[in-house]
């Protein structure tokens, strides 16, 4: 149940009063003796009079002060596998194929070094299938098609105006 490496604060109401600290510290004690020792409680706001009695007055220090509750990009990728990634020289019909059996929609494509160096998600592979489908020779069309899926990913993949980020970035509107 132990989550190594990350601590997890219980977190009441955004202006907190005594009973939200409290709760926050009672979760956090029972979530402890439970056996998952990286909780803890915490609060987002000042400890306000009141509470800050009744904490002194059972020798209970104040929760952590949580400023910044932001989600940030390695939170959404926290136990998630390593995302799919396609070398340049990787066939199209090869990409086709990992995008229909892992659901993905967008694919990195990055060099021995494992820097960015690309883009390529489902609909540009779409857009160019049916730029070749469009040809009235419906034989000719279907050729088209097969010369394109055996041309490497580097032949239609984005290079241009990539935003990438990091898992220290905030997740914002």
């Amino acid at each position: 149940m132990q989550e190594a490496g990350r601590t997890i604060y219980v977190l009441g109401h955004i202006r907190p009063d005594a009973d939200s600290v409290c709760a926050a510290i009672a979760y956090a004690n029972l979530k402890n003796r439970m056996g998952q020792t990286n909780v803890r409680p915490g609060r987002t706001g000042p400890v306000n009079p009141q509470t800050r009695f009744i904490l002194n007055f059972f020798g209970i220090p104040e929760p952590a002060f949580i400023e910044d509750l932001h989600m940030r990009v390695a939170d959404l990728l926290e136990n998630q596998a390593p995302p799919v990634t396609v070398p340049p020289y990787t066939l199209l019909r090869e990409v086709g194929d990992l995008v229909r059996t892992r659901r993905i929609k967008t694919l990195p494509v990055l060099d021995r070094q494992q820097r960015l160096l690309g883009l390529v998600t489902v609909g540009d592979i779409a857009e160019k299938c049916l730029e070749e489908l469009a040809n009235p020779d419906p034989v000719e069309a279907g050729r088209r098609v097969q010369q394109l899926l055996a041309q490497p990913v580097s032949c239609i993949m984005r290079t241009e105006d990539l935003v990438y980020f990091t898992g220290d970035d905030l997740i914002t509107d």
